[in-house]
């Protein structure tokens, strides 16, 4: 899983000027690594919204990437490039 996101998330301040941060947003992803991408990074979001009452003083971009590596489809396509390699290597 990767979490690309801006500043603008873990600066988010509430009405006392304390942060977001990294820890909440640490344990936030700990707690929702069994989330679809996109509900994580809703959940996120939600999150720091309600840490600051919906008033971000930054731009704030999430962008959640996971990857099942396991899934028949990954071993799919290194079986199907093992071939085409083969493949080429034989025509060469």
């Amino acid at each position: 899983m990767l979490i690309f996101y801006t500043d603008g998330v873990t600066e988010a301040e509430n009405r006392l000027g304390k942060e977001f941060g990294m820890e909440r947003l640490s344990a936030l992803v700990g707690r929702g690594s069994s989330l679809s991408s996109e509900d994580l990074m809703v959940d996120i979001y939600n999150s720091a919204a309600d840490f600051c009452g919906d008033e971000f003083n930054d731009v704030v971009t999430i962008l959640v990437v996971k990857c099942d590596f396991i899934g028949s489809s990954a071993r799919d396509f290194i079986a199907d490039d093992t071939k085409r390699s083969a493949a080429s290597s034989a025509g060469a």
